[in-house]
């Protein structure tokens, strides 16, 4: 009776509370606030003296751009410097750097400029081609040292610094901002002559419309849509319209109305062409031309072109709606290019496939040569992937990033040796993918006091798993061109074991990594060689191979060293097992607590007192 009488009351209670749990200390009187305890203030005050205040950007140092980074002044006055591996800026006609803007402009409506001698052109410089075209069409291969991790690039006019953007290059040519070039001698009712390009800078040559060689056949009529692998018909010839161009990328673009002319890239005194044997004459959507798109239907069977401007280069994209789509598709390559797919300080890009569900598999890029000509031939197998496939291409700028992806191919898969896998075919788990990154850090001085740095991609994307994502020091030198599954440099954790940097989402929602700064400091001081990282995201995709920046922030104002007392006193930093700042100890036993969120971002600091 007496249990079933405390359970009516209990029903009652909660009834006339609204159904609401009340703790016992809400029934209880209130307690009476306490006094500010003088202690804890004290050790605030402490503690505020010990804790950085988290620096802001003031404004960006517009005066030290370079093609590749830029650099902000922050509000503790130090500076955060931004190195790029994809072209961050392009020069106007004053010779400035300003931020690329990827917008496409009708060939004929550019201004007419007066061609006036300069000191890096000559004054024949409109008859006559640029002698050094030849050599830079041939790249050179550097080898990199355990004390320059980069070459030195070609001395400018205006280059009075060195390069601190990206990583080292594969070439000399492609080490340096792309120099100056001569314009070709143009019909001036065609082509309006352009700004004269700086010295450090892709030439603002007017593009032309490729001219069939002299030994060559007539074109023949637009023959019916004919994906086979050789080639039935020459390319369609080049008409005299105006084509698409951009004075605001730091290289020069030509794009056209008919998907058959193809289209080319030139910078640093060459040019580079590709033009589609067999395809449809199709005209373009110039809708969004403003955002730097041209857009083609029905170019093959079951295909859509898109050419885009991007901070490198020209992006083609081909839309494969079904496997009615070619397999191989082929270009007639125009300009210089040789066999390891370069030209000077130009390159066609890596070739691959991204099918509906998000697979991606290598397209291979064969250069051949038939009575005369040369062809790109692409072949890309979309068999057993969902469509839309899409397939990539392109012709980019050589820039000075050294950027590679391998993954691991299955053992029973015979071409695992045959060369680098840049995307996993597909495979019934996921594969292991590890991203190799180089920066040349020669534009910051050796004694730079590093407090932070990290890398971000540019594309966004896929980051990876903050579990199981690991950074790892490359201990000897490698190649982007030979990297392989099977050729490999040597890498080394953290003396502790622990990774050199730990994956997370920054406050704005942005994937980034966050590195060791003592790894930046010991490649500067020349104490380990810059060989630069691996990124192990083991079987998920990263998106840090895809235009990757790496952000240092360093000198600025010191952080107090005194203790409590107003003493001077010495400290070390202490980093957790995932190369998060754990804690600061002072020699009087004093420290700083560091605690973060399950996303890796600090979320309390807490002083604690000595001895």
């Amino acid at each position: 009776m007496r249990a079933k009488q405390k359970w009516l009351l209990s029903t009652l209670l909660v009834s006339s509370l609204g159904a609401q749990v009340v703790p016992h200390s809400a029934l209880a009187d209130p307690e009476p606030a306490k006094a500010p305890d003088e202690t804890q203030i004290k050790n605030d005050k402490a503690a505020a003296a010990f804790i950085e205040t988290p620096a802001e950007v003031v404004s960006e140092e517009t005066a030290d751009r370079t093609l590749y980074s830029k650099e902000y002044l922050m509000s503790d006055n130090s500076r955060e410097t931004v190195l790029s591996a994809a072209p961050l800026h392009y020069r106007d006609d004053n010779g400035d750097y300003q931020d690329i803007r990827l917008s496409l402009t009708l060939e004929e409506v550019l201004p007419e400029k007066e061609s006036a001698p300069t000191a890096d052109v000559p004054a024949d410089a409109d008859s006559q081609p640029a002698e050094s075209t030849e050599s830079e069409s041939t790249p050179t291969e550097s080898t990199p040292t355990a004390d320059s991790p980069a070459a030195a690039p070609e001395a400018a006019s205006d280059a009075a610094k060195p390069e601190a953007s990206a990583l080292r290059s594969l070439s000399s040519a492609s080490l340096a901002e792309p120099a100056a070039e001569a314009p070709s001698a143009e019909p001036a009712k065609e082509t309006p002559a352009q700004p004269a390009p700086s010295a450090d800078e892709p030439a603002a040559e007017t593009p032309a419309a490729p001219q069939p060689a002299e030994d060559k056949p007539a074109p023949a009529a637009e023959e019916p849509q004919a994906p086979a692998a050789e080639p039935s018909s020459a390319p369609a010839a080049p008409s005299a319209e105006a084509g698409y161009t951009s004075a605001t990328v730091p290289y020069t673009p030509s794009l056209h109305n008919a998907y058959a002319q193809g289209f080319s890239l030139g910078a640093n005194g060459s040019t580079v062409g590709l033009v589609p044997v067999g395809a449809q004459d199709a005209q373009a959507d110039v809708s969004q031309s403003a955002s730097g798109q041209l857009s083609y239907a029905n170019v093959w069977n079951s295909t859509d072109a898109n050419l885009a401007l991007a901070a490198s280069g020209v992006e083609q994209t081909l839309n494969l709606a079904s496997a009615d789509a070619p397999a191989t598709f082929r270009f007639e390559v125009q300009g210089p290019l040789g066999a390891d797919l370069t030209s000077g300080s130009l390159a066609v890009s890596p070739a691959w496939l991204t099918d509906a569900n998000g697979q991606r598999r290598e397209a291979r890029q064969t250069l051949r040569e038939e009575s005369g000509v040369r062809y790109l031939d692409v072949e890309a197998d979309h068999r057993d992937l969902a469509y839309p496939v899409e397939l990539h291409t392109g012709i980019m700028l050589q820039t000075t990033a050294q950027t590679a992806t391998v993954t691991a191919e299955p053992s029973e898969s015979a071409e695992a040796s045959a060369g680098m896998r840049t995307f996993a075919r597909s495979a019934p788990k996921p594969l292991d993918r590890r991203t190799y990154l180089q920066f040349d850090l020669s534009g910051l001085p050796e004694d730079a006091a590093i407090r932070e740095a990290y890398l971000t991609s540019a594309t966004g994307g896929e980051a990876g798993n903050p579990d199981t994502l690991r950074v790892l020091r490359a201990v000897e030198p490698w190649n982007e061109a030979t990297l392989t599954s099977d050729e490999q440099p040597r890498t080394a954790l953290r003396a502790d074991g622990a990774s050199y940097g730990k994956l997370r989402t920054d406050e704005s929602g942005q994937p980034r990594i966050d590195l060791d700064p003592d790894l930046i400091t010991r490649w500067l001081t020349d104490e380990q060689p810059n060989y630069g990282v691996q990124i192990d995201s083991a079987g998920e995709p990263t998106s840090f191979a895809e235009a990757p920046q790496l952000h240092i922030r360093h000198g600025g104002d010191a952080v107090s060293t005194l203790s409590a007392a107003g003493t001077p006193m010495q400290f070390q930093y202490f980093y957790d097992d995932q190369s998060r700042l754990q804690y600061i100890l002072f020699s009087s036993g004093e420290r700083i607590n560091f605690t973060y969120d399950t996303n890796g971002n600090l979320i309390k600091r807490e002083y604690v007192q000595g001895f």
